[in-house]
């Protein structure tokens, strides 16, 4: 009887001739053969006769049409299917490389391989995917290494679209390799995309530690030692028990995890111990530099390493880690420089690096420290230091090793603002002291002791440039105009980068390019990446960035300076918004414990944000019952009423219903009874519970019959929500213009008042010219402010009305400015261009623009903390539900099958699912559509 090959030889003759076998499984076996029409090496995969049931039949065909359909750079190519001689086979491309499994008997991969065969496999798969088909068998031996690339084969057990089968073997166990096996498919449940999602996870530790992934291990409490931190966090959420938990796609897994190929992982150690002694300390600081030598790192780079103290006679370890510890703590409380924690590599070049020798005699101990540098004139001076409080000697041996480095004349005076620094020697002193506290995150302290300093030596412009960020970290507003004034007028004090960044924060024009420059030209200075990472955070919406594209930035960030806490808050915010709960969780656990007021303010809303975000609602009204029962958050002017009315940027408006509840029956408290009605509105607004937030707005104006901003606001909201939604509409226009002419006519409120309700009037009567406004025409400008730029936006929308959105989006460029002021022209004004620029857009076509339009309301963007009226903000957010139900009908008829086309569908199956019954009803089509895609829905 003739052989499976000289069977399978005979039957393909003339078109291929067979050379030898390959490979074999237990149901097929690969043979190397040559194309004979072509001339090249091609490999068939034949399934063994004796398998050949209707169902392994079925299966293997099934393979073979989906890698047919599947044309990508990372996944075995198919060129034709047959059977013959009673033989099924299909010709596939022959890959002269190893697998995976046989590279990793040699041992792990590095970082860098790790990286590229995680974004080689996450690619592959996100095609996969998109055509509806679960891989369900990825392991080492299906993945194939060509020189640099990985491949992805073997779809033999492939779970393809409309299948039906139950993935099961004829004694009802899953079919697959046990050992690679996600949990829900190793049980027999249904298999998802997220179930490839944790094998990849899976093959990703493998390759890193060298040694496969228990199935039945804990993420969170796995050992991680070997996997670099950053990418370990990436792959804990990848290796959720639960496949809700997991990264909901594969593009938003490999955009993560290729996101952290820039970061080197650099972790700090803290001991504690006391001692008292008499301490007499020469501090010797030498700075060396050879003629030709190495020239400057650039900006941010300048690193400073803490040799462990020695000793030349018999002092304890002890009091030699004390000191070490206390002085390298102070040491980082320095924002230009960057002191390497004791684990970093040693092969790190450093700076400045600082040696410690302790002696003692019958005088006392002696501490000696002195430096290397790779860089600068020949310097060193003497100083003496004795006292009985050691923290103290430590603190003040760091002091002074801080004033010579910062000296002018040291060398480093190139990168360090040194000529923006105080001339006198106290000035310095107490600029000093004042650093210390910002960087410790004593906020308030540190902004009364910049304004000491000024006030000491008037010299410290960099106090004024400290003073205006401090501001904005206290929600102080407007910025103090005399210090912004003047860091601008005397930035040529400043290095170049410091410039740079100066223009980017206090200048609004160009800010978010210039502070991509600055990133890419000094990548180790964790400042320009905070300041980057803040600023996509905060308008990165506005140009259509997503909101999670500032984590990567602002993660860069956290690893250069990890105790530098507003880049945890802003980390954490996003993580929250975005439903990343292991992302929030990780941000918040590395927060640095609060050290003030408006730290303690600040974690007590993230903690809430990250409750109410994520279903907690009763432990987290048992921690705002807590919390207002703390006398100091309860007096707080700032936070505490802002509170409930910021959970909308969380993405968690029932927070906000739920906490503002809460405070609008706090009795006692009109001002929290104020805020807290405000915050149910909106957030029932973003919910699509429209005559609910209809109610709220009756029960304020009845409490609070004066404010009659407040009147016009919710008329204002109404009108909004007509324009843009079909569902949204009351059908009773005319009351909504009823109410907004009550405002309109002369004299009636105060100019800007008249003027919010005009161009809103004005608008209505453009969109619908059956209705008659009365009391619309006339231009919004006046002498004194000259061209208003909403009365430039109604002009835009003339045009577009006309047929010319090409020239209506032009003009909208030209007002786009006001958008990102400290001062929009109306609170209304960029909800409404930013619906009204994706109308421009779909019009012309450009669908993804307006897409990017439509990502507006994810820009955190708080100038100010919401208060008392309603601000431009929380419009932004209360709309943010339509806006995402837009974006997702667009990115459906774009055929996106990507991450955002989930997360929108599901926020609005999330959100409006309780609405009113239209609302419902979208929720309902979300939900099914969010089935019909495979995805996941939102949690």
């Amino acid at each position: 009887m003739a052989s499976l090959f000289e069977r399978l030889n005979d039957a393909l003759t003339p078109d291929f001739h067979l050379e030898r076998e390959l490979a074999r499984g237990g149901m097929g076996v690969v043979f190397l053969a040559r194309d004979t029409n072509l001339q090249r090496r091609v490999a068939i995969k034949v399934l063994l006769p004796e398998m050949a049931t209707q169902t392994a039949t079925e299966r293997f065909l099934r393979e073979a049409r989906i890698l047919a359909a599947l044309s990508h750079s990372h996944i075995v190519p198919v060129h034709s299917v047959g059977d013959a001689d009673g033989l099924n086979y299909y010709v596939m491309d022959y890959i002269e490389g190893e697998t995976l499994a046989d590279r990793l008997g040699q041992g792990p991969l590095n970082r860098g391989e790790a990286l590229k065969l995680g974004r080689d496999l996450l690619d592959a798969l996100e095609a996969v995917h998109n055509a509806g088909v679960v891989h369900r068998d990825i392991k080492p031996s299906n993945i194939f290494l060509i020189g640099r690339r990985a491949v992805l084969g073997d779809f033999g057990i492939a779970k393809a679209p409309a299948d039906d089968t139950e993935g099961l073997t004829a004694d009802g166990h899953p079919i697959g390799t046990p050992r690679y096996m996600p949990p829900e498919h190793r049980r027999g449940e249904e298999v998802t995309p997220r179930t490839d999602i944790y094998a990849v996870g899976m093959v990703l530790y493998e390759a890193l530690k060298g040694r496969p992934w228990e199935i039945e291990s804990d993420p969170n409490r796995e050992t991680w030692q070997g996997v670099p931190f950053l990418i370990a966090g990436i792959l804990r959420r990848s290796l959720a028990w639960k496949p809700e938990d997991r990264w909901p796609d594969a593009k938003t897994f490999r955009r993560r995890l290729w996101a952290t190929r820039l970061w080197r992982p650099r972790f700090r150690a803290a001991r504690d111990s006391a001692l008292v002694a008499t301490v007499a300390v020469v501090v010797t600081v030498a700075v060396v530099r050879s003629l030709g030598g190495p020239r400057l790192p650039p900006p941010g780079s300048l690193t400073i390493r803490l040799q462990p103290f020695e000793q030349t006679s018999d002092v304890e370890r002890q009091w030699l880690d004390s000191l070490s510890q206390r002085f390298e703590r102070s040491l980082r409380l320095v924002s230009e420089f960057r002191v390497l924690p004791r684990e970093a590599p040693a092969g790190e070049q450093a700076g400045v690096v600082l040696h410690g020798v302790v002696s003692s005699d019958e005088s006392g101990v002696s501490l000696q420290v002195w430096s290397e540098s790779r860089f600068g004139l020949r310097r060193s001076i003497e100083v003496l230091y004795s006292g009985a409080d050691w923290q103290s000697v430590a603190d003040t041996v760091a002091f002074r090793t801080i004033r010579e480095l910062w000296s002018e004349h040291s060398p480093l005076a190139r990168w360090l603002p040194r000529r923006a620094l105080p001339v006198t020697p106290r000035g310095f002193d107490a600029w000093l002291q004042a650093e210390r506290l910002l960087n410790s995150g004593q906020w308030r302290d540190a902004q009364e002791a910049f304004h000491s300093a000024v006030l000491i030596d008037s010299t410290c412009v960099l106090c004024s440039w400290r003073i205006a960020e401090v501001d904005r970290w206290l929600f102080a507003r407007p910025i103090d105009s005399l210090h912004r004034q003047r860091v601008l007028d005397n930035d040529h004090l400043f290095p170049p980068h410091f410039r740079r960044l100066i223009r980017a924060r206090l200048e609004l024009t160009d800010r978010l390019d210039t502070l991509r420059l600055a990133t890419e030209e000094w990548g180790e200075y964790y400042y320009a990446w905070w300041l980057r990472g803040e600023e996509e955070l905060n308008r990165g919406p506005l140009f259509g960035l997503l909101r999670a594209e500032a984590a990567v930035s602002l993660q860069r960030a956290a690893v250069l300076r990890p105790q530098f806490a507003p880049t945890w808050w802003d980390l954490a915010w996003i993580y929250i918004a975005e439903g990343d709960r292991d992302g929030a969780t990780d941000a918040l656990q590395r927060v640095p414990d609060p050290l003030d007021q408006i730290s303690t303010l600040m974690s007590w809303l993230l903690q809430l944000g990250y409750a109410y975000r994520f279903g907690e609602a009763r432990a987290a009204n048992r921690a705002l019952q807590q919390a207002l029962a703390d006398p100091e958050i309860a007096r707080d002017p700032t936070f505490l009423p802002a509170g409930p009315r910021l959970f909308p940027s969380f993405d968690a408006p029932a927070g906000a219903v739920q906490a503002g509840e809460t405070f609008a029956n706090i009795s006692g408290r009109p001002d929290l009874r104020r805020t807290g009605l405000i915050a149910q509105l909106f957030g029932f607004f973003a919910m699509g519970m429209m005559d609910a937030a209809r109610e709220r707005a009756r029960v304020f104006q009845r409490d609070y019959p004066g404010e009659e901003g407040f009147s016009l606001f919710a008329a204002q909201l109404e009108a909004v929500n007509s324009m843009f939604d079909s569902v949204g509409a009351t059908g009773d226009v005319e009351r909504i213009i009823g109410q907004l002419e009550r405002y309109a006519v002369p004299d009636a409120g105060t100019l800007e008042q008249r003027r919010s309700a005009r161009w809103l009037l004005q608008l209505l009567s453009q969109r619908n010219a059956a209705v008659a406004v009365p009391t619309a025409g006339g231009a919004l400008s006046d002498s004194t402010t000259g061209v208003h730029p909403l009365d430039l936006l109604l002009e835009a929308d003339r045009m577009a009305r006309a047929g010319r959105p090409q020239d209506a989006l032009r003009l909208a460029d030209t007002i786009r400015r006001w958008e990102i002021a400290d001062v929009v022209p109306d609170r209304f004004f960029r909800t409404v261009l930013h619906f009204l620029m994706a109308e421009w857009h779909t019009k012309l076509g450009n669908l993804q623009a307006a897409v990017e339009a439509l990502r507006w309301h994810e820009a955190l963007d708080l100038w100010e903390l919401p208060r008392e009226a309603p601000v431009a903000q929380e419009i932004d957010w209360a709309f943010g539900t339509l806006a995402r139900w837009k974006r997702a009908l667009l990115l459906d008829s774009l055929q996106d099958m990507g991450g955002e086309t989930c997360s929108s569908f599901g926020a609005v199956a999330r959100l409006w699912g309780r609405g009113d019954p239209e609302y419902a009803s979208r929720a309902e089509i979300a939900g099914r559509r969010l089935q019909e895609l495979g995805c996941i829905a939102d949690r």
